[in-house]
């Protein structure tokens, strides 16, 4: 009769074997203690050591390049016509007519300007983003390895540049950390970190 019913007993005892082993891997997962390390990092620092911005900021760099010559194409038309207007009588068309235009590639070649301007400050405002967004997933994913449970950033305030008492206090303000021993910056792990991922095939 035992016999009989071994298979079932054997069957019984493991599953309540692995629901208990399952108990204790929940126990120990909940009971494992938080990370308590704490770090720093210089975002400045980060930021100009960094491949990925050295990249951006040459093509930027083209980028203003080619706006330029975009617009001196412009600068030198107008130097044609203003030559064109030297033969012409004061009372003639041709005159009337080289003014118009003149007239129009003047508008143009200011509205270029600020467009170019624009341009180059919005690229440069995504990509310094950008690149902030993976900065933070970069400390995340270090931290996470690390056993680290707070980052603190430890910029450099530059209190010598305040022309006004407001403004030193305002940056004073900002600066959230005083002093941290150097042990703690992780600064040159995460640029580590990131220039190596940066060189990886995309």
């Amino acid at each position: 009769m035992l016999a009989r019913h071994t298979p079932f007993i054997v069957l019984a005892a493991a599953l309540l074997l692995t629901a208990g082993l399952v108990r204790i891997a929940a126990a120990d997962n909940t009971s494992a203690p938080p990370p308590t390390r704490l770090a720093t990092i210089n975002i400045v620092h980060v930021f100009d050591a960094l491949n990925e911005k050295v990249a951006g900021d040459s093509e930027i760099e083209q980028l203003n390049k080619d706006l330029t010559d975009q617009r001196r194409k412009i600068e030198e038309s107008i130097e044609k016509i203003k030559g064109e207007m030297k033969d012409y009588k004061a009372e003639s068309p041709e005159f009337k007519d080289a003014s118009e235009r003149l007239l129009k590639k003047g508008m143009e070649v200011e509205t270029f300007a600020r467009f170019q301007q624009q341009k180059l400050l919005l690229e440069r405002r995504i990509k310094t983003a950008s690149l902030y967004r993976r900065i933070n997933a970069a400390v995340e994913q270090y931290s996470k390895a690390n056993g680290i449970a707070l980052v603190l950033v430890t910029d450099d305030a530059d209190i010598a540049g305040a022309r006004t008492t407001e403004e030193l206090l305002s940056r004073i303000t900002i600066r959230k950390v005083i002093y941290a021993h150097e042990s703690l910056d992780i600064s040159d792990k995460i640029i580590e970190k990131m220039n190596t991922e940066y060189k990886l095939p995309k």
